[in-house]
């Protein structure tokens, strides 16, 4: 079929309607076939409903008739169906078909003003379209269209009656396997059927017929492509959505734990940092009281191992140096290896306290310049 033009045939027995035998037990066949098989992708029947032809659907049929031309456009709501026996808007003729269900069956109404596109008469024609949709299963949804016009020549002699067939099945791509979302997908195909029903005898009746006829396959046919273009927009924009939620799952890596070694090595210079300010309180504790003349009781160094690891913590290699706290530990400690009378000792305690406050502070300046600690 070429781009643009209108595609007119009459429906045989064979092609009166889609291959589901539910919709032939329900409805008459209908004379000529706009369009067979139409695919739309990643949508079923009921989601094709909701997205253009429930009453806040986001690609309305009010939208497409504005983009048309169409005018005082006034769209009632959906009602359910009441009654015992609904049947098809084509009459059933000399056949027999079984009345739709009523509870999946709903109507609505619709008016507007539509451009004649002829020399003669108005420009615009008063237009009544009853719209009726019948869910006669999960996966099947038939749409009927019926359209009155009035203020143009002959309007009330002819109607124009429209059947819509939404089949949905599992989405399957070209292979044969199933797509993305698997089993959650669906595809849908629409098939739409019309026929120009004469109400009234007219002697312009093949005129009537072929020019509704047209009119009525341009819109269907432009409606068509319309729907497919807004399937590709909306799936495009599923896909930029998926792919943005790829991103920021991919980025979002879990902050893990510092190493335990690396903790370790962190308490070790938090401990040392601790001990060397508590030394320095003593240090000075210690020259407050010696500067005082009490030599007895200089406030002592607490006993603690003080170790600073070399360049390479993994080389095992440590320092380590010890310091007595008390006078007392001082000398229970000196005494075994000094066996003096008691003044020489109290001298020489008082020599080694100041020796060890030396040797403290100049331990505590080498740490501070080997970055031991802060």
């Amino acid at each position: 079929r070429r781009r643009g033009a209108t595609l007119l045939r009459r429906t045989s027995k064979a092609a009166a309607a889609p291959s589901s035998s539910i919709v032939d037990r329900h409805y008459p066949p209908l004379e000529l076939c706009v369009a067979s098989g139409v695919r739309l992708p990643g949508i079923s029947s009921e989601d094709f409903f909701s997205v253009f032809f429930a009453d806040d659907a986001p690609y309305s049929m009010k939208d497409f008739q504005l983009a048309r031309g169409d005018v005082d456009i006034e769209y009632g709501p959906w009602t359910q169906v009441k009654g015992a026996s609904i049947r098809s808007y084509k009459p059933p003729g000399k056949g027999f078909y079984a009345d739709l269900p009523a509870g999946t069956t709903r109507e609505r109404t619709l008016t507007f003003s539509t451009l004649t596109k002829s020399y003669f008469g108005p420009a615009y024609a008063r237009a009544t379209k009853v719209q009726r949709t019948t869910a006669l299963s999960p996966d099947v949804l038939v749409i009927e269209h019926a359209t009155s016009l009035d203020g143009i020549p002959y309007g009330d002699r002819f109607r124009v009656l429209e059947r819509w067939v939404v089949e949905s099945s599992p989405a399957v791509d070209e292979g044969g396997e199933g797509d993305v979302d698997g089993a959650r997908r669906r595809n849908c195909r629409l098939s739409i059927h019309g026929e120009v029903e004469m109400l009234r005898p007219c002697t312009f009746e093949s005129q009537i017929r072929k020019r509704a006829a047209e009119t009525f396959a341009g819109v269907a046919e432009e409606w068509c492509e319309t729907a497919r273009v807004a399937l590709r927009a909306t799936e495009e924009q599923r896909r930029r959505q998926r792919s943005r939620k790829d991103v920021r799952e991919s980025s979002a890596v879990p902050p893990r734990a510092p190493p335990s070694d690396l903790l370790e090595e962190r308490t070790r210079r938090r401990r040392r940092s601790e001990l060397l300010a508590r030394h320095r309180r003593r240090f000075d504790e210690m020259d407050a009281q010696m500067a005082a003349g009490d030599t007895e009781r200089h406030g002592g160094i607490e006993i603690v191992q003080v170790t600073t690891w070399a360049s390479d913590p993994s080389d095992g290699r440590t320092s380590s140096v010890r310091v007595l706290e008390s006078p007392d530990e001082v000398l229970t400690v000196l005494a075994s290896e000094y066996r003096e009378d008691e003044a020489k000792l109290l001298k020489w305690r008082e020599r080694k306290a100041l020796m060890v406050r030396r040797q403290s502070r100049g331990l505590l300046r080498r740490l501070k310049s080997s970055g031991a600690i802060d």
